[in-house]
């Protein structure tokens, strides 16, 4: 076999045969060489000669070529290697090993692959492979380096030119295999490689700003600061001019991580170890951890009670460097039904009060929501008016969001956990839900949700299972110790080698859960028992459950501290030492003293935050908490829970723990009070925009007032409940749900002949048909409704029935009922008796009314000076229905006065106000109108694709007026541009769609654009036929 001739020029140029290097003496030689080596194919004389004289210096070119080839040929170690065949010449390359030919068949095969993955995602180990092999072929950064070919300028531009294309295949390369590294959680060597795309273009500011990223997760913050003086330095010399600002900003970061020490802040975990002992067995668990942390992204830990979720967690957060910002969010079992629970445990505990001084004034509105002690650093108005809105919730994702940012953006690498995520409420999960969808963990942050899999939560899997579709979630799964693994722990427990005997008698009972396994070696130790003279007699005295360990703990206690710790287990597994002190009626000394003796058996433990610098104690496990309450007798249960309800509800700061309060009321058999703070905590939980939380807490109240024998006495129990569960129906959008609660209110107003039951029953029912767009059958119930009301002689429910009457009539185009309707209400809303929201409500409906009918009647200008006065006047007294008619006044009053831009931004705010609701007919009439005003305005990709938007909302809910009017405006966009064909279509459809149905605003509307089509294209007659109906 030959041996090849080895040409390598990616670098400094290596000419090797048979592992000798070959010397070749000429330039000129050497350039014919290297340039038949790239271009890896016959070339022409011509172009040879193009190439080395392109002036025509030589007088026979030709002859000098033919010189210069006969020479090469001489030099090489078999004249063969050059080929020539008539005017073409080349490198005979079956016998050639070319590094640059290498390298592209490489860069080619790879981009083509490439192309497939997306470049936040990790390549598979055969393509990293392919790609580390392309780029060892380089021996250096530049072609052809260390010979001069200055003296042939062609060649040294063919050379400069094939430099840059080579080394911008090679970047490429380069930045995905980095790309990799950095998703992949090898952050030291993805910054190795950001490194090296600087070095080689000293403009690369992306590249320049990964490498800083790294540096600053990394912890390596006066590298960082290195790394700035250097690229400081080579801008100035390079380009003439200062940092860019994406590099300066990191720059300053850097800064301030190497001049700031916040490690008293954030660096200590707030839970301690059990029994102090070091992490057995997990590490290939704690090593994908750590790989994900520096990935960036979301972990789903899975295990048993007991498998040692929480303590893996913890042994991440120690082994990383620098410490991460710990966000701890832990759920408990007991405040499942309040929402954002874990989170606002999370801000409390885990951030610092400075941090609070640097976020702007309108996130901390939006986060007083779920804080009110932030309510101190913003505006007391600001803050009354957002805690009224259940678009909040939109605005606590948007805050929570925001603080991650401002933390990574200050502090660092975020590391989050969600601690028995299976007990997390709805809203915490739509939070993090919202924040994963957004990015929130996919670049600077690590989520970590532990749960088991033997609790059900719902959302949390559904959660889990949609992120796959859009985040790179990793499932881990924790399984029990190994036999061996358990020896380890066993011997690091007791400080002496377990028995074999003993050990598999342990890993049998336990089957290597490490929570069990360390209670029963606690238990051992603590009655001082020997391991050996145990394992010898076979009989180890393993409970059959870890229920008999904590038994047997809690009798070693006196009578007041096992009083203590079942008053503890009633609040809950955190501890407010100033409850727990109301509730068990203990002197602080003697609590003081119990606790310690708690602390010493091990059923509790403390910890101090170093944010707040309090306090806190916590079971040590939920075990132990869920044992000692099955100790207790029920009765002494129920007076613990009465004592904590009416504590709680006395005491303002517990305002935001309504569903606690109330159930502990429930567990204390006090139906009557539990009743009425699940109504609040219903009104709380819309409050935030916590639909499924508000819907249970009135599925609570509905089912203590079924069991209530004062139902059929006293109706108005009846009416408090379904009133303000229909008013949280309505507003939610929730049809069917409005219908059950009307016919259920009117079966027990018929019941009990209550004529304001049944009344206020025909209101609800008529709201569900104004729902459903049924306005004359709504308009038909909502006048039976006033007779009954009249008769009951209730004012408050009479002027809720006439407005609801006003607004029916209108849509029925009854405008003298509106009149009237208005009219009615303000002159009712002058009774002193009425509650002062109430009163407020009303008065800016009936206003309303009438400003309604100026646009109707076309006084455009005087329509919009009375929409601007009400949003003036009550805009910040109304609850967030109100307010979005408020805005719909102004935005619709703008487009028919031609203050399109106007139009556009109350339109807007009215969207963002609208679809946290849920409230899809408010929300399809408010992008019909955005979509008319961006028409007018020639914006017409913008109005076709919100008149789109407006047509599927309205068509999934069968809203018929708002399909007409969706179609309206769809077929004026396309009038526009005068495509005829598709706009008759949406103009036909909208005709269609209002059938033989009663007579709407909007199908008026509709038919007459359509008349104006077909009059444009000819077809007067049908037109005026049209135009007459319409008239």
């Amino acid at each position: 076999e030959q041996m090849p001739l080895k040409i390598q020029l990616l670098g400094p140029v290596e000419i090797k045969f048979d592992d000798k290097p070959l010397k070749i003496r000429r330039r000129i030689e050497r350039a014919i060489l290297y340039f038949l080596a790239t271009e890896h194919k016959p070339v022409s004389r011509t172009k040879l000669i193009d190439l080395l004289w392109p002036d025509g210096e030589q007088t026979d070119p030709r002859a000098s070529l033919r010189t210069a080839l006969s020479r090469l040929r001489r030099e090489l170690p078999d004249p063969d290697m050059i080929t020539t065949e008539l005017d073409q010449v080349g490198l005979n390359l079956d016998r050639c090993e070319i590094d640059i030919e290498a390298f592209e068949k490489h860069y080619y095969h790879l981009k083509n692959i490439l192309t497939a993955y997306q470049s936040d995602a990790t390549l598979p180990a055969t393509i990293v492979d392919q790609i580390e092999q392309a780029l060892d072929l380089w021996r250096g950064n530049t072609f052809i380096s260390g010979d001069n070919l200055l003296n042939y300028p062609a060649v040294e531009n063919w050379r400069q030119q094939i430099n840059r294309k080579l080394n911008h295949d090679r970047k490429f390369l380069i930045s995905r295999l980095a790309e990799h590294y950095q998703h992949g959680g090898k952050p030291e060597r993805a910054l190795t490689l950001f490194m090296l795309l600087g070095r080689m273009d000293t403009s690369d500011v992306t590249s320049q700003c990964a490498a800083l990223d790294l540096l600053i997760n990394l912890g390596r913050h006066q590298d960082a600061n290195n790394y700035c003086d250097t690229l400081e330095s080579i801008y100035e010399r390079e380009y003439s001019a200062p940092l860019p600002d994406e590099i300066l900003f990191r720059c300053q970061q850097a800064h301030y991580r190497l001049t700031q020490n916040h490690a008293e802040e954030k660096n200590q975990w707030p839970i301690p170890l059990t029994m102090q002992l070091q992490l057995i067995g997990r590490h290939k668990e704690l090593l994908r951890l750590q790989q994900a942390f520096f990935k960036g992204g979301i972990v789903s830990l899975q295990g048993e009670l007991g498998s040692g979720k929480t303590r893996l967690v913890q042994e991440l957060f120690q082994t990383l460097s620098p410490k991460p910002f710990l966000m701890l969010a832990p759920a408990r079992e007991m405040e499942k039904g309040l929402p954002f629970s874990p989170i606002i445990h999370c801000m409390r505990h885990s951030l610092p009060d400075h941090i609070w001084e640097e976020i702007d004034p309108v996130w901390i509105s939006h986060l007083a929501l779920l804080l009110p002690e932030l309510s101190r650093l913003t505006m007391a108005e600001t803050q009354t008016s957002l805690s009224q809105l259940p678009e909040g919730k939109q605005h606590i994702y948007e805050g929570l969001q925001h603080i991650c940012q401002h933390i990574t953006i200050k502090y660092g690498r975020i590391l989050f956990f969600l601690d028995d995520a299976h007990w997390a409420d709805t809203q915490t999960l739509q939070a993090i839900s919202y924040m994963m969808s957004d990015s929130t963990f996919a670049k600077h942050s690590l989520l970590v949700m532990a749960s088991r899999p033997e609790e059900t939560n719902r959302d949390l899997e559904s959660m889990i299972n949609q992120s796959f579709r859009s985040n790179p979630i990793q499932i881990m799964k924790l399984q029990g110790l190994t036999k061996s693994e358990l020896e380890n722990l066993a011997k690091q427990a007791t400080n002496t080698p377990p028995p074999e005997a003993f050990i598999n008698k342990l890993y049998q009972e336990t089957n290597g859960n490490p929570f069990l396994a360390i209670e029963i070696i606690r238990d051992i130790l603590e009655s001082q028992g020997d391991l050996n003279t145990i394992g010898a007699a076979g009989n180890l005295p393993l409970p059959t459950s870890v229920h008999k360990l904590i038994q047997k703990r809690l009798l070693q206690l006196d009578e007041t501290a096992r009083h203590v710790i079942l008053c503890a287990a009633v609040l809950g597994n955190e501890l407010s030492l100033d409850l727990l002190q109301a509730v068990a009626d203990i002197p602080p000394s003697n609590l003081s003293q119990i606790l310690d003796r708690l602390l010493k058996s091990g059923l509790i433990q403390s910890t101090k935050s170093q944010i707040s610098g309090k306090t806190q104690m916590h079971f040590s496990h939920e075990i132990m908490r869920e044992v000692i309450l099955k100790e207790a007798s029920d009765l002494q249960l129920q007076i613990l829970h009465h004592q904590a309800a009416q504590h709680m509800a006395n005491d303002p700061q517990y305002g935001d723990k309504a569903n606690l309060i109330a159930s502990h009321f429930l567990s204390s058999a006090d139906e009557k009070q539990a009743f009425k703070w699940f109504l609040r905590a219903a009104d709380h939980a819309w409050n935030l925009g916590s639909s499924e939380d508000a819907k249970n807490a009135y599925l609570q109240a509905e089912k203590l007032l079924a069991n209530n024998p004062e139902t059929i006495t006293q109706p108005r129990l009846s009416l408090m409940l379904y009133q303000q569960w229909s008013d949280f129906a309505y507003e939610s959008n929730q049809v069917d749900l409005v219908e059950q609660i009307g016919a259920k209110l009117q079966h027990i107003g018929g019941t009990v002949n209550h004529p304001l039951l049944i009344g206020m029953s025909q209101v609800i029912l008529s709201n569900a048909c104004f729902l459903r767009q049924n306005f004359h059958t709504g308009l038909d119930l909502i006048n039976s409704a006033i007779e009954y009301i009249t008769i009951a002689g209730d004012n408050e429910a009479l002027i809720k029935a006439v407005k609801r009457k006003g607004v029916i009539s209108w849509w029925t185009l009854n405008y003298n009922e509106v009149e009237n309707a208005a009219k009615l209400v303000l002159e009712m809303c002058q009774d002193d008796s009425l509650n002062e929201d109430l009163r407020i409500s009303m008065e800016f409906n009936a206003k309303h009314l009438i400003n309604m009918m100026q646009y109707t009647h076309g006084h455009a200008n005087e329509a919009f000076q009375t929409a601007q006065a009400l949003y003036n006047q009550y805009f910040h007294k109304l609850e967030p229905f109100d307010r979005l008619r408020s805005l719909y006044l102004l935005s619709y009053s703008s487009l028919i006065s031609a203050e399109f831009e106007k139009c556009e931004h109350f339109t807007k705010k009215a969207l963002e106000l609208a679809r946290p609701l849920g409230a899809e007919i408010l929300e399809e009439i408010n992008l019909v109108i955005l979509s008319k005003a961006e028409l007018a305005q020639g914006k017409l990709d913008q109005a076709y694709q919100h008149g789109l938007q407006a047509l599927h909302s309205a068509e999934k809910a069968s809203h018929t007026s708002m399909i007409i009017a969706a179609n309206c405006i769809l077929g004026d966009i396309l009038y526009a541009v005068r495509n005829v064909t598709a706009a008759a279509q949406y103009y036909r459809v909208g005709q269609i769609r209002e059938g033989l149905s009663n007579v709407s605003f909007y199908g008026i509307e509709n038919k007459i654009h359509l008349a104006h089509l077909l009059a444009w294209t000819g077809q007067i007659s049908e037109a005026r036929q049209i135009l007459h109906n319409c008239l």
